[in-house]
């Protein structure tokens, strides 16, 4: 009996271990300024923790980037970004360059973590890839895909709603929304300014890097869109050039005189250094003229 005992303890104990071991812990808020005098604000909650997630790249966590001199100043527009990765992967961190130049340009730019489902929820051993390297309809995107896009478009909805209720504080002006993406970030852009029931805050313009939607017939007429600028490689091999040309003629046939794609000639996919170092001003240009 006495051996029985001490074997279940041990058991206990090891499982307890082995909990212990898988347990997430969030991480903490912290404030950074950088020699650019961009402020930071990192792992700013914007929902709750997401069941069974292993670790923060799939928590409802977001990074806020302004100039130094906001508070001060008016309240900032906004670019909201969703970062890549084929909806296992990625980070809100990941674009830095990217979110300075945008601050810097006079903008909040707000980054955020969110559920990446194929990476921890994906029996099927889903690609997002597989449904988007060939162009539009040739292959219709699988259960898994789907669910995957719609959770990330949950989540940029919290975001977005944190925002809304954050914006006094952070003197963000929640009438100038712009919603940008790449790659499974595009996506989730496109799916959330055109195809969820996403009004407050309004978004008034999507900059969408190499993103797609399966079906643009989602773009409806006879209400008002938000204008997309769009980059798109031309030898893109994981998410095919035609999905922005799809995009961009739909777009035109709503009437949008606004919207703007460019094509990135020998470029392939996930260009982020050279938006970064060469296209910024471009879209703040876009941004200022739209929003």
């Amino acid at each position: 009996m006495k051996n029985i005992k001490m074997k279940i303890h041990f058991l206990i104990l090891s499982l307890c271990v082995v909990i212990s071991a898988n347990a997430y812990t969030p991480p903490n808020e912290y404030k950074t300024i950088f020699e650019d005098k961009t402020v930071c604000y990192r792992n700013l909650r914007y929902g709750v923790i997401p069941d069974a997630i292993p670790d923060s790249t799939s928590d409802r966590l977001l990074d806020l980037y302004i100039p130094e001199t906001t508070e001060k100043q008016q309240p900032l527009p906004i670019y909201f970004f969703v970062h890549g990765g084929g909806f296992a992967g990625g980070s809100k961190e990941a674009q830095l360059a990217l979110f300075q130049k945008i601050a810097n340009a006079g903008y909040a730019v707000v980054s955020i973590n969110y559920r990446l489902m194929l990476k921890y929820n994906n029996p099927d051993k889903v690609r997002c890839s597989t449904y988007t390297q060939n162009g539009p309809g040739k292959r219709k995107f699988a259960d898994g895909l789907n669910l995957a896009i719609n959770s990330a478009v949950e989540d940029a909805q919290l975001a977005l709603q944190w925002i809304h209720a954050n914006a006094g504080k952070y003197r963000l002006d929640t009438n100038r929304l712009a919603v940008s993406g790449g790659s499974a970030g595009g996506i989730t852009v496109l799916y959330l300014a055109f195809d969820s029931n996403q009004t407050v805050p309004p978004i008034k313009a999507v900059v969408n890097f190499w993103g797609a939607l399966e079906d643009v017939s989602v773009i409806k007429t006879g209400k008002t869109l938000p204008a997309v600028l769009t980059y798109h490689g031309d030898i893109d091999n994981l998410i095919h050039v035609n999905f922005a040309e799809v995009l961009h003629k739909r777009l035109q046939e709503t009437g949008d005189t606004m919207s703007i794609l460019k094509i990135m000639e020998g470029k392939g996919h996930a260009q982020y250094s050279y938006i970064s170092k060469y296209k910024t001003g471009e879209i703040t240009d876009f941004l200022n003229k739209v929003l």
